[in-house]
């Protein structure tokens, strides 16, 4: 299943499987980056989150930590493994046209390809990481 018929899929609250698994949509947030890129996070009721960017048709499949790491400007620690900074930027989470809150997203690259991601939500003050990989497209299929 192509990533954008997914993501048609979820804004409607249908579900769609990821890897094999039933992924049922709980909250969708989508986010606004300065550059005018959109990207959706949408969680269901399991801890993971999809990180589903549909210009780039890239999805990330993530899981909550609850564990507090070391998280530096370049650098962060998880498990004894190093993550380097790969991204930082300030979005806007959006409901269609109306700012709900800003965020600071940094991205951390580890090994055999995961990422970490840390997100502080300016407003409400709440700071969430999370650590996931990308997933083929080949892995979402219908329910």
């Amino acid at each position: 299943m192509h990533i954008k018929d997914a993501l048609a899929l979820w804004l409607e609250n249908k579900p769609v499987a990821v890897q094999g698994k039933t992924f049922d949509p709980v909250t969708i947030e989508e986010v606004k980056f300065k550059t005018g890129d959109r990207m959706y996070w949408i969680r269901n009721n399991e801890d993971l989150c999809l990180s589903v960017d549909p210009e780039s048709e890239e999805i990330t499949l993530f899981h909550d930590l609850d564990e507090e790491i070391e998280i530096g400007d370049d650098l962060a620690v998880y498990s004894g493994q190093d993550f380097e900074c790969s991204y930082v930027g300030e979005c806007r989470i959006m409901d269609g046209e109306e700012e709900l809150d800003k965020i600071v997203v940094r991205d951390y690259e580890g090994p055999d390809g995961q990422l970490l991601r840390a997100i502080e939500y300016i407003v409400s003050g709440e700071k969430t990481l999370l650590l996931g990989h990308i997933i083929p497209e080949e892995e979402l299929t219908s329910v």
